[in-house]
């Protein structure tokens, strides 16, 4: 495989990707999770809110990045489920 045709097929396999796994509301959802709200009003300052978004942003994205490459993996290597 030449370096233009990896590109071209990860380009396809990335647009596959999101329309397959559409994060349209994704990010709305996740945000309005009981544990997640009632953390936010427990706590005690803007400070601590900041942290507790910024750490569920990171898993979020850590979340959908190991999906990514589970997806990429198996399509490089024409794994079927």
């Amino acid at each position: 495989m030449t370096e233009q045709e990896f590109k071209d097929k990860y380009e396809a396999l990335l647009k596959e990707f999101q329309q397959k796994y559409n994060a349209s509301g994704r990010l709305h959802k996740q945000f309005h999770e009981d544990d997640l709200v009632k953390s936010l009003k427990a706590a005690e300052n803007e400070d601590e809110r900041t942290a507790i978004i910024a750490a569920k942003i990171f898993r979020i994205e850590a979340d959908r990045t190991n999906q990514l490459i589970g997806f990429m993996l198996k399509r490089f290597l024409d794994i079927h489920d």
